[in-house]
This record gives C-alpha cells, sequence and structure tokens, in this order.
C-alpha cells in the first residue's frame, strides 16, 4: 500500500520533494530520539511532538493537492492486494500436528502413556 502511495506522487516533483522533508522530520523527531526534545530551555512530550508532525503532515497533504495522488495510489493498492487474496493459492501452508513433529519442527518433551 505505501509503495503505491508512493509511486503515485512521482508525477509531481514538488510533493514529493515535500514529502521526503516531512518523512525526514518524522524520523528525526519522533523514531530515532531517546532524549526528551528541548526547544529554548522547555521540554516538549512526545504526545506534543506526535500532534505537531501529524499536523504538518496533514496541512502538506492538503495544500499542495496531494490528496487525490495519494486516493489513487491507495485504490491502487487495495486492489494489488485484493488480486493478491483471490489468486494466492493456501495448499501447503498448514501443518498437521503429526507431520509437524515427523519434520522435527515439534519436539515433544513428555512420554506418552
Amino acid at each position: 500500500m505505501a509503495a503505491a502511495c508512493a509511486l503515485s506522487l512521482f508525477t509531481a516533483s514538488f510533493s514529493l520533494a515535500l514529502l521526503s522533508i516531512i518523512i525526514m522530520l518524522w524520523i528525526l523527531l519522533y523514531l530515532f530520539r531517546e532524549d526528551p526534545l528541548v526547544l529554548w530551555g522547555h521540554s516538549i512530550s512526545d504526545q506534543w511532538v506526535l500532534f505537531y508532525l501529524v499536523s504538518i503532515s496533514v496541512l502538506a497533504v492538503w495544500v499542495c493537492g496531494m490528496v487525490e495522488n495519494l486516493v489513487i495510489g491507495f485504490g491502487v493498492g487495495c486492489l494489488v492486494c485484493g488480486f493478491h487474496v483471490i489468486f494466492r493459492k493456501l495448499d501447503g501452508l498448514y501443518l498437521e500436528e503429526d507431520d509437524a513433529v515427523c519434520y522435527g519442527l515439534v519436539h515433544c518433551s513428555g512420554s506418552s502413556s
């Protein structure tokens, strides 16, 4: 789904550049930060950082007109997932308990009486 949405943004280079900047902000300010964020001597909580990052992301998507591109990408992603569900073969995905013991995937620790 994410790949389909990202591919839909290749038509607008400014939107793609802005999206990459926002992703860098998310990575730097939320994912890889271990210590509390301190600005001008004040500690900012993680809830406020999350609130501002979500607000900036939504505002950027709306202002740049990326909503239509993301909806199209999301729709294509849903179609790809739907086709995957329809055409996927489920044969051989599950093992019976006896087969698992025979292949050594499950170890019986107790003795049967």
